[in-house]
């Protein structure tokens, strides 16, 4: 089955549930099932990830609300404090929550500065690895931090977001190519990181580039340095509407059509059965059915 391994729903602001300052909504209204998924039913994708948006803080209920209505379609990455003290705590309990399958957050320096030091995510990282709940992280500047994270937790799941590249609306500031040019450094590091075994890595969020032959390319060597059985497509939707990309189905054609050195064994990993495995969440299963008593 076809999984879109990062979108993102929201709400509208309210009162018991309010949006915070750090980011703001990709679309001025909200975005939810009722919108997105005839997106997928078109282009023929059968299920996706929520990762809440980071206004939304650390509150995933409108995710899980959304996993609960939709159990076969939809499942949640949920937000998190990794520096918060009950941070360990809340990690214990996480996958109990019906509808979430791991956590995603950012680890790039700006974030990280929030911390007070880097070290005050110690007992996250190490409670994740302990109660094996995987952590997608959007690590933009922050490979060497990564790599001594996955150097530290051998066990841990790590997923790195998007190839490691900036966000969408960047690269098409940047004109696309020429912040993705192979020789990036942000390329360069993400690919090494493939020396983890438990590293794995989101093929997402390349609209800008998705028809150039830089971006074919870009994946040919993700698909080199970590094979299909570590890759997770997807688009990061809504991100790429925010630049005014809405063409859904051609981010699925890169794998499905333009990426022609791929098996039909590859594309069946990447598409779907790679982040099934990983993520624990079996094709057809309801994703509220696999939290952990």
């Amino acid at each position: 089955m076809i999984t879109d391994s990062q979108i993102h729903l929201w709400e509208e602001n309210r009162p018991d549930r309010p949006w915070t300052a750090i980011s703001e909504p990709n679309l001025p209204e909200p975005y939810g099932p009722e919108r997105f998924l005839p997106v997928l039913d078109r282009a023929g994708v059968g299920r996706a990830v929520i990762v809440p948006p980071g206004f939304m803080g650390t509150n995933n209920e409108y995710g899980l609300e959304c996993a609960a209505r939709h159990p076969t379609r939809l499942a949640v990455m949920g937000l998190i404090d990794p520096s918060a003290p009950d941070a360990p705590e809340r990690v214990a309990g996480w996958l109990s929550q019906p509808g979430m399958i791991g956590i995603r957050t950012h680890v790039h320096a700006r974030l990280r500065a929030f911390w007070g030091t880097d070290e005050a995510a110690d007992p996250f990282w190490a409670a994740c690895e302990r109660h094996d709940v995987p952590v997608a992280v959007f690590s933009t500047g922050a490979k060497d931090y990564v790599d001594r994270i996955a150097e530290r937790h051998p066990g841990l799941r790590l997923i790195v977001d998007h190839m490691g590249l900036p966000v969408a609306e960047a690269l098409a500031g940047a004109g696309g190519d020429a912040v993705a040019s192979l020789d990036h450094p942000e390329i360069t590091q993400m690919l090494a990181l493939a020396r983890h075994p438990r590293v794995a890595v989101k093929v997402s969020a390349k609209p800008p580039f998705d028809r150039s032959p830089t971006g074919v390319e870009l994946v040919r060597r993700v698909f080199e340095a970590y094979g299909p059985e570590r890759l997770f497509w997807g688009t990061d939707y809504t991100q790429a509407l925010r630049i005014g990309y809405e063409r859904y189905e051609e981010q699925l054609d890169v794998i499905r059509l333009r990426a022609d050195f791929l098996s039909d064994a590859d594309r069946a990993w990447i598409l779907g059965r790679a982040l099934a495995e990983y993520l624990g969440w079996p094709d057809g299963a309801e994703s509220t059915a696999l939290a952990r008593r």
